[in-house]
């Protein structure tokens, strides 16, 4: 028996080369594959809102900035971020009014700009979630254009769609580019993996405790 395990191991070590070997030739559509998997855009049409998730400005907001002069929402909505103690000493600005100034630099009057603020602030997508339920239940949106990161488009999506589900919002998602890196080249830069693999441990945390 020892003797014919000995013989095997060439035979499995040649199958493993091979495997990987293919792996490596088709490793960029396969890196493209798992970063598309993330990302959903659905067909928009007019809305009641837009709701501009907090994260990454160098996009977000421009992208909502977008969708408003394109005239498909009147208004506008995000929530106000937690509020630190180095935002309190005045060392760092809270990215909600860094978001504000943005959007009125894009051109977007502060009447169609609505904040939604939660008594502690919002710090995750979940909570966010939550946030515009508390909007929505005070203003009745039919529809809600949800614009954020394409890699964040899908586990943001469904959670606005769990936290509405009730109150029979349909929520669209409206994925803007990182500015840095994408699809098609994420892997390349560090800041393009961590948030690729980041986004996947955070999905995989929704969904499983769901």
């Amino acid at each position: 028996m020892a003797k014919k395990r000995v013989r095997r191991w060439p035979f499995v070590v040649a199958i493993g080369g091979a495997v990987l070997a293919v792996v490596y030739l088709l490793r960029t559509p396969i890196l493209i594959g798992a970063a598309r998997f993330l990302t959903v855009s659905d067909d928009l049409r007019p809305a009641d809102a837009i709701y501009l998730l907090n994260g990454e400005i160098e996009s977000r907001p421009a992208g909502a900035a977008e969708l408003y002069h394109r005239g498909l929402a009147p208004v506008i909505v995000f929530a106000r971020e937690e509020q630190t103690q180095s935002m309190e000493a005045g060392l760092m600005a809270n990215l909600t009014d860094v978001t504000r100034a943005l959007l009125r630099r894009f051109g977007v009057p502060d009447s169609a700009i609505v904040i939604v603020e939660p008594v502690r602030g919002v710090t995750s997508t979940l909570e966010e979630a939550e946030a515009f339920r508390a909007y929505a239940e005070r203003s009745r949106p039919r529809t809600v254009i949800v614009v954020t990161n394409s890699m964040h488009t899908r586990r943001a999506r469904w959670t606005l769609r769990r936290a509405l589900d009730d109150l029979q919002v349909d929520v669209l998602a409206y994925p803007v580019p990182h500015r840095h890196f994408d699809e098609t080249n994420w892997w390349r830069r560090e800041a393009g993996q961590i948030s690729y693999i980041l986004e996947y441990i955070k999905f995989a945390h929704y969904w499983l405790r769901s």
